[in-house]
């Protein structure tokens, strides 16, 4: 047997490369952003639906897109309408 013993060792190999990285991280700092403003906009929602349910029903229909609550929206609307006729 020899006296020196050879010794092989191996790195591991990056899957990655720098730009895959690169574009990763941007990616996610992107997602955070929009994370961020969105959970920003969500509390701006739930304190204005506490103060202000009218102007809320107002603010609401312009960040979502959603017909079934346009519809029961103007229902609500036609229905204050009618309160107020009778009301007088």
């Amino acid at each position: 047997m020899s006296s020196t013993t050879s010794v092989t060792t191996t790195a591991p190999t990056p899957t990655l490369d720098a730009n895959q990285l690169e574009q990763i991280n941007q990616q996610k700092n992107d997602y955070e952003k929009t994370y961020q403003e969105q959970l920003t906009e969500l509390q701006r929602l739930k304190s204005l639906a506490r103060a202000d349910k009218d102007k809320f029903s107002e603010d609401l229909p312009q960040k979502v897109n959603d017909p079934e609550l346009n519809d029961l929206l103007a229902k609500r609307q036609e229905a204050k309408q009618k309160w107020v006729t009778l009301d007088q």
